[in-house]
């Protein structure tokens, strides 16, 4: 599979009919994007925008779907399919987001500085070696 900024192009209507695209940026996301239809399916983000993403999903979507995700950092987004080319489509968000506020998943945020970590986890500070003297 050629992963060129030619073949992107290519799985975007807008971009071979010469119409100007939005910055976007290249990261790769998995998530789940619930459809009003009520199915839920995995998609992968390929790339992402203020006002959409492009991405592969796990079935066929179909122009004029709708559908939400939950993005990490910014939160819940709603939009419509805008194009397919078989497993590849582009979403396109209700309203416009920072693409730079979306992270990987919640997980990515630092833990709680309460939090510590039990005594049968904790790293060893004792580095001899059992049944080994030293003379």
């Amino acid at each position: 599979m050629d992963h060129s900024p030619d073949a992107d192009r290519q799985d975007d209507p807008a971009a071979a009919k010469g119409q100007v695209r939005e910055a976007r940026t290249g990261r790769l996301f998995v998530g789940q994007l619930a459809l009003e239809d009520g199915r839920v399916i995995k998609v992968r983000i390929r790339n992402l925008s203020e006002g959409g993403f492009g991405g592969r999903s796990d079935m066929p979507l179909q122009p004029g779907q709708r559908g939400h995700m939950l993005l990490a950092g910014v939160g819940l987004v709603t939009g419509q399919v805008v194009w397919t080319n078989e497993h590849l489509f582009g979403l396109q968000f209700d309203a416009k987001i920072d693409p730079a506020l979306v992270r990987l998943s919640p997980a990515t945020t630092a833990p709680a500085a309460e939090y510590v970590v039990p005594p049968q986890f904790r790293p060893t500070t004792d580095h001899k070696r059992p049944g080994f003297r030293v003379r």
